[in-house]
């Protein structure tokens, strides 16, 4: 059954992670992220002590990025990045996982490393998403990465950076939901999710969340529909 969209805006994760953003895009973004009930805002870990003053009298999560965009950073430097973030004002991290680690079948380690990270970020009672790369996947990796995601107690498995040669895949997002099935994990949908017919296909194809650059049009968009 497809869900019902009452605010689309609670969908998304307005985001700026373009690599040349300045400290006043940051200001004029989320100035302009305040007109919206976006879910959150996802930002490089630079700029969240910045957000969360602009932010704070708003109901909006401040997000940031670790071991952005590649994910192989040693834990011990992930776990570093997270206390800062999150001493900094975040709320929700989206963390990228190990390939590394998952394209050499350590599977043992890298959720050891999931769940190193995840009790952290739990213990502060924020919110882990971990971005798997679905671009680097095939269709083993991909089933096995979702199996991570659950047996660590993660919050979302969330389909990519933007970085890598494609994005979300709506197919993606179906096989997941349906393997999920009654199980807390949810699904953040990113990468070239440009326009509100798009970003409705995957909401009611399961994606509780969507993170994209084009959070205001999107919802313009579709309020004018």
């Amino acid at each position: 059954m497809s869900r019902e969209i009452v605010n689309i805006a609670q969908y998304i994760d307005n985001t700026l992670l373009k690599p040349t953003a300045t400290l006043d895009d940051l200001t004029s973004f989320c100035k302009a992220s305040l007109e919206f009930d976006f879910a959150s805002v996802c930002i490089p870990p630079f700029f969240v002590s910045q957000a969360t003053e602009l932010l704070m009298e708003s109901s909006i999560d401040v997000c940031t990025v670790i071991g952005f965009p590649l994910g192989y950073n040693p834990k011990e430097i992930k776990r570093k990045e997270i206390e800062i973030a999150m001493k900094d004002g975040a709320e929700e991290l989206d963390i990228v996982l190990n390939q590394s680690l998952l394209q050499s079948g350590s599977y043992k380690e890298l959720l050891e490393e999931m769940r190193c990270l995840n009790d952290i970020i739990h213990s502060k009672y924020g919110i882990v998403k971990y971005i798997v790369e679905t671009s680097y996947l095939d269709k083993s990796q991909t089933d096995k990465v979702l199996d991570l995601c659950l047996d660590s107690k993660a919050d979302f498995i969330k389909t990519s950076t933007g970085f890598a040669p494609k994005g979300a895949e709506l197919s993606t997002v179906k096989k997941w939901k349906k393997h999920i099935g009654k199980e807390n994990l949810k699904i953040k949908a990113s990468g070239g999710i440009k326009n509100s017919k798009e970003a409705v296909s995957f909401i009611t194809s399961g994606a509780d969340r969507i993170g994209c650059s084009s959070g205001i049009s999107i919802v313009n968009e579709y309020e004018n529909i």
